[in-house]
């Protein structure tokens, strides 16, 4: 069979002795040199499964590296930027996080290279600039291999669970007139556009008719506390939708988006000035799927997920983004220096203060 090349998938049927043990993916990774050194097996099996796929590797000759031997920092303690690229895209779950991770491989170290030799060349403030543009860009390009947590609360009866149920493309939550219904949150997974999300329904706060209940929307307010975002969900049909400036002031404005629901059963109402004291607010119908597009769109925007992170350079752990923020920091020749090391993993006095 011909290896598919480095930064390639490639699906296969992987036969042993026995017979046939299962349809597998291989991802190739290249050395320095360009020849395949690693290659990545992902099989959708049981144990049984995995246990015949490392033994037929295995007498076939191949070393099986397990996760926990995985590391992208050799002994002196440098990153290997490359590497740690290569890393990370086993732990993808989607297309678009895959991409992003191997491309990574190729556009970490040629940024790195092109930023140290703009140090050299005595331009520090570009360098920094630079530097600075890839953290920024580190979140985002996280979410897209990591995902995202998407809390979901607001009033009882707003339509939560329906919106829920829109976004996943599914029925997962389940939905009826009865207030209540949803008494303890629901975890549904889902991708939007290449991102993993887990989108958290809550149930609605209201009064609790026991002591169950109480329990229960204690419980969810307590799950979503570190959601990376929260949509609001009022009903547009009723004037007396609940005290939204009060939830607002519960949640962070940067990362709420308020989410007037029903809006094909009513007029665009809003309730306590909302539109002027929340910009983030769009008029939706979980029901027809009014205004999910928007919903969505906005959604990647909070996120800070866009297209430009396809093709661009980013740090993609927190750790590299603490490394960068520390050369760019660094006097022009240290930065540059530095940078080199970074590349190499070799030793010099720049690197081995910082790492």
């Amino acid at each position: 069979m011909r290896l598919p090349r480095g930064g390639r998938l490639c699906y296969a049927l992987f036969c042993d002795e026995e017979g046939e043990v299962d349809d597998v993916i291989l991802a190739a990774y290249e050395d320095a040199g360009g020849e395949v050194d690693v290659i990545d097996v992902s099989c959708h099996g049981g144990q049984r499964v995995v246990e015949r796929v490392l033994l037929g590797l295995s007498s076939a000759g191949a070393e099986a590296i397990f996760s926990e031997g995985m590391t992208a920092q050799p002994a002196s303690g440098s990153i290997d930027v490359r590497q740690l690229a290569y890393t990370l895209a086993r732990r993808a779950v989607t297309r678009r996080g895959l991409d992003l991770l191997l491309r990574q491989a190729t556009l970490l170290p040629r940024e790195l290279s092109r930023i140290a030799g703009i140090a050299e060349a005595g331009d520090t403030d570009q360098a920094r600039h630079l530097l600075r543009g890839m953290i920024s860009r580190s979140r985002g390009a996280r979410l897209l291999y990591a995902g995202a947590e998407i809390a979901i609360v607001g009033p009882v009866n707003a339509g939560k669970s329906s919106l829920a149920n829109r976004l996943a493309g599914r029925n997962a939550a389940i939905v009826t007139d009865l207030p209540g219904t949803t008494r303890d949150w629901v975890s549904i997974e889902m991708a939007i556009e290449g991102v993993p999300l887990r989108l958290i329904d809550t149930a609605g706060i209201r009064a609790p008719a026991d002591e169950l209940e109480r329990m229960a929307i204690e419980h969810g307010q307590a799950r979503v506390a570190d959601a990376d975002v929260y949509l609001l969900v009022f009903d547009s049909t009723t004037v007396a939708s609940g005290p939204l400036s009060e939830w607002r002031k519960t949640l962070p404005a940067e990362r709420t988006i308020t989410i007037a629901n029903k809006a094909d059963l009513a007029p665009h109402h809003t309730e306590d000035g909302c539109e002027q004291a929340q910009q983030r607010l769009l008029h939706v119908s979980a029901k027809t799927g009014q205004g999910i597009t928007d919903l969505t769109r906005l959604l990647m925007d909070v996120l800070g997920v866009d297209d430009s992170l396809d093709v661009q350079a980013v740090a993609v752990t927190p750790e590299l983004c603490g490394r960068l923020e520390a050369l760019a920091a660094l006097s022009a020749g240290d930065l540059a220096a530095s940078l080199r090391g970074l590349l190499t993993g070799g030793e010099n006095p720049a690197t081995s203060r910082l790492w």
